[in-house]
């Protein structure tokens, strides 16, 4: 690509926070669509399972291991939706 050349500008950022505390990065999102999930052992998305955060309470641990399969976040015509994935 040359440095002239324009990048595509991305139509969602995702955040995950656990309480008042940001965990990870600032997820560009530039396909249409964007899984978010806990752990899948393939596939492509934003997994939180990969994120680390030192201290986390029971709480946090208990709801992240029900997130499973979690949301498809995907631009359409009509606008953005978000699909449940879970089994939760």
């Amino acid at each position: 690509m040359s440095p002239d050349a324009t990048k595509p500008s991305h139509w969602c950022s995702v955040a995950y926070w656990e309480h008042r505390t940001r965990v990870g990065r600032l997820y560009a999102v530039y396909d249409q669509a964007v899984s978010i999930f806990y752990d899948l052992p393939q596939g492509s998305g934003f997994c939180l399972g990969q994120l680390n955060l030192e201290q986390r309470s029971e709480s946090v641990r208990r709801t992240r291991s029900k997130i499973g399969f979690g949301i498809l976040l995907s631009k359409e015509p009509d606008g953005v939706w978000a699909y449940n994935r879970g089994e939760h």
